[in-house]
């Protein structure tokens, strides 16, 4: 007989370990039936939301980490250039150009 599985929560987002297996291991126990994307920042910096979320804007000069803050760079003199070239990358997507890759996970 198969499992009413509707209702059922899936996760995505960081978790607090440093070993794979210690979040596989609390994932398969919370989430049996559920897919789980895990991250884990304390691990490794480029599993953190800034890392992967935000490679283009930081890429392009629009964002700076420091300390793990982002924050954007609207005083450096190249703004309104990376501003611009950040547009101009994603409107050719808009028009079916390729250049997706710039914008995917790292």
């Amino acid at each position: 007989m198969k499992e009413d599985l509707s209702g059922l929560a899936t996760g995505i987002g960081s978790l607090p370990h440093k070993k794979v297996e210690d979040a596989l291991d609390l994932i398969a126990s919370s989430f049996p039936y559920m897919p789980h994307w895990p991250q884990l920042p304390q691990k490794d910096e480029k599993e953190g939301f800034v890392h992967q979320y935000l490679t283009p804007l930081v890429e392009l000069g629009l964002i700076s980490v420091e300390k793990q803050s982002p924050f954007f760079r609207t005083d450096a003199p190249d703004w309104l250039e990376s501003l611009t070239k950040f547009y101009e990358l994603y409107l050719s997507l808009e028009q079916g150009e390729d250049g997706l890759d710039f914008f995917a996970f790292p």
